[in-house]
């Protein structure tokens, strides 16, 4: 059971680096000023579920506390938003499969974790 703790303590120290490197990233400042500004919350409230790498631009899903899905689309030449798309958390989950579900999952627990301590 200790190696299943350790394991399960190993991934979310690894996202949590993965969500502190996402609010430093200067590439996706505007997809998180975008999310900011539509749900009026700072970016401790916005993590990073994924990224899908175009030929011109990256498309961001966040998770936005407490319970919204954000997604945008950052050109990656001149940092514009695109399209913006928005979900509840409720559909998103309903649609997440495979490794998208797991790592929603793990930052949802993150999230969980970060705002229990507020």
């Amino acid at each position: 059971m200790d190696s299943v703790r350790q394991a399960i303590a190993r991934q979310l120290e690894a996202e949590r680096n993965h969500q502190s490197a996402f609010r430093q990233a200067d590439a996706y400042a505007s997809g998180r000023d975008a999310a900011c500004r539509q749900f009026k919350v700072n970016d401790l409230d916005l993590y990073l579920v994924d990224v899908i790498i175009d030929q011109s631009e990256d498309c961001l899903t966040l998770f936005v506390w407490p319970s919204a899905i954000f997604h945008c689309e950052v050109d990656r030449e001149t940092h514009a938003v695109g399209e913006i798309k928005l979900d509840t958390l409720a559909d998103y989950m309903r649609t997440a499969r495979g490794g998208s579900a797991k790592r929603l999952a793990i930052v949802l627990e993150i999230a969980r974790i970060d705002h229990k301590h507020r």
